[in-house]
């Protein structure tokens, strides 16, 4: 497995990695400028200190040891390398103004001596649980997924294997029994660093309140299993957490099990399971993210245990989710899963994900509003068994399907949830204002709509679409406009005219084929979604209801445009611009 070092990298293990999955970026931690309050506890390691500022620490550790309900802990600029003890009264951890600080899970480790083809540690002591995962997470084609420890040698991350003589240049290998490291690459006059806590910090009920912000999180190795697994905890209520990195973590990088927290303008990248998990988490804030590249241990992206995705949220109420990025994750980009209800998803960017852009499963009462779902590999939205979803005026683009609804028979028995509209019986889904382009194989669809029990209609699991716009540059991208699954089989529908004709849905829908000039947008190379001045797509839609308008934040209900009205960042469709690349 991996650890990151913050410095630029491009890694392609041939066959080990999907080019899709390349590290394309290096990763720091934004720079922040937040006030030191008085009475602020510091923590210098790097003599970095000013005067007059308030007592000083060696570490984060032996400052929230000391720290009092309401204080907050200023960390000056440099590398820790500590697992945090518990907050268990209301804190916050911040930078001093203008510093980078990242806590670290591992160490440096040096004393290397060649061992033939490899290079050998001794005396390493460090024991993680080597059977803390369930197997049914473990994709066959990664069978080292769920192993904790990781290794990075000058920012270049090495994948773990479990014999000594599959080390090669670009793996290692730990043999506990004899307490002994062995990598494939010369160390010499290289920084290597290999993980050594399990997790960085938990916060616990008593530290309802409190607030990390502007730090980064790397290198730690929590447990695979189901529930467990994150470098942070968030077990309280009430929580911020504002401008972190929060990057590979060996399984997933925040999880939040508390009510009404914050999570604004964080980046989780390249953890190994997902970005952030959730559960419980009623009035969740989910504002200004970026996730990017999780899953990098390419844990197994479905069954009934599976939990990979860039953020997996269940379980939960009242979810705000606005202006994120998800993308190039090795799963869904964002999947809502098991209860979820009264979603509101908006101005989101959903692109580049190795299967969903968003998943709604198991689930209920979302609007998902003036988002762009782009180049996502199985659908850019799926619907698994949800009920009652507002689907408006969200931009599509070389999705392999773009809208996937589908039940599978599962049931809720859980009278309260059913009570809250999770029966778990897809249905009542109304698909309106979007726009749709492009396929990727001809195998593909704009719409997919089934029911593999065979005892619901895709009339009612999609109980009402129009006033949408189509472009297929020709008959074979995608090559149909929708597969229509009913008891008696599937209906395969090639253009708007006969789908309209066989359901009398989409009436004020309109499709153009066959033109290499894109009919809605000024430029079709997926950098800029603003439509052209005589685009079909202007003034096209359907009004809006007070509900979705207040989702996307907007006033204006007459006459929309077609596609998202409204992007992260909060540009009006007059420019509508966010690139794609």
């Amino acid at each position: 497995m991996w650890i990151w070092v913050p410095v630029a990298i491009v890694l392609l293990i041939s066959g080990l990695l999907p080019a899709h999955a390349q590290i394309a970026d290096g990763l720091t931690v934004k720079e922040t400028n937040y006030a030191v309050p008085p009475g602020a506890l510091i923590v210098d390691a790097y003599g970095s200190r000013q005067t007059g500022e308030g007592p000083l620490f060696p570490t984060v550790s032996d400052a929230i040891r000391a720290a009092k309900d309401g204080d907050t802990i200023v960390i000056h600029q440099g590398t820790y390398r500590e697992a945090l003890p518990d907050i268990d009264r209301r804190l916050t951890l911040q930078p001093a103004p203008g510093a980078q600080v990242w806590l670290k899970g591992s160490k440096i480790v040096r004393d290397w001596k060649a061992d033939a083809d490899a290079w050998r540690h001794d005396g390493w002591q460090v024991s993680f649980c080597q059977t803390c995962f369930h197997p049914g997470n473990i994709d066959p084609k990664f069978p080292h997924a769920g192993l904790p420890e990781q290794v990075f040698v000058d920012g270049r991350p090495l994948l773990q294997v479990t014999r000594r003589s599959a080390v090669t240049p670009t793996r290692f290998y730990v043999d506990h029994a004899r307490n002994q490291l062995f990598i494939g690459t010369d160390p010499t006059g290289k920084l290597v660093e290999v993980s050594a806590w399990p997790s960085a910090l938990a916060i616990e009920w008593g530290g309802a309140g409190s607030v990390i912000r502007g730090l980064g999180f790397a290198h730690y190795s929590p447990r695979a299993e189901p529930g467990f697994g994150a470098a942070i905890k968030a077990n309280a209520d009430d929580l911020e957490f504002e401008n972190n990195t929060i990057a590979w973590s060996a399984v997933k990088g925040l999880s939040v099990f508390g009510r009404n927290t914050k999570v604004r303008g964080n980046r989780f990248q390249h953890n190994g399971m997902m970005g952030l998990a959730a559960w419980r988490a009623d009035g969740l804030v989910l504002q200004d993210n970026r996730f990017a590249f999780n899953n990098s241990q390419f844990f197994a992206q479905t069954g009934a245990v599976s939990e990979a995705a860039g953020a997996k949220l269940t379980k939960s109420r009242r979810l705000q989710i606005s202006d994120n990025i998800f993308e190039n994750n090795h799963a869904s980009g964002l999947w809502l899963d098991i209860d979820v209800s009264n979603a509101i998803i908006a101005r989101n960017v959903f692109r580049d994900n190795n299967r969903h852009g968003l998943f709604y499963e198991i689930s209920a009462n979302g609007i998902i509003a003036s988002n762009i779902f782009a180049k996502n590999r199985v659908s850019g939205l799926a619907l698994g068994n949800a009920a009652n979803m507002q689907v408006y005026n969200n931009t599509f683009v070389e999705n392999a399907i773009s809208l996937l609804v589908q039940d599978d028979g599962r049931r809720n028995q859980d009278g309260q949830e059913i009570a809250q509209g999770n029966s778990w019986i897809s249905g009542r889904t109304v698909f309106h204002n979007n726009l749709i382009s492009g396929g990727v194989e001809d195998r593909d669809s704009y719409i997919y709509v089934r029911d593999f029990t065979g005892t619901l209609s895709a009339n009612t699991m999609l109980s009402r679409s129009d006033f949408n716009g189509y472009y297929r540059r020709n008959a074979n991208r995608p090559k149909l406009m929708a597969q229509w699954w009913g008891a008696t089989g599937r209906t395969a529908f090639a253009d708007l005219k006969s789908f309209q004709s066989a359901t009398g849905k989409e009436l004020q829908s309109v499709m153009v084929d066959n033109r290499d000039d894109h009919p809605f947008f000024n430029k079709r190379d997926g950098t800029d979604f603003s439509l052209t001045e005589t685009s079909v797509a202007r003034n096209a839609g359907r009004d809006l209801p007070p509900a979705i308008a207040k989702a996307i934040g907007i006033s204006e209900q007459s006459a929309p445009d077609l596609g998202a009205l409204l992007l992260p960042g909060r540009v009006p469709n007059a420019s509508n611009q966010y690139p794609i690349r």
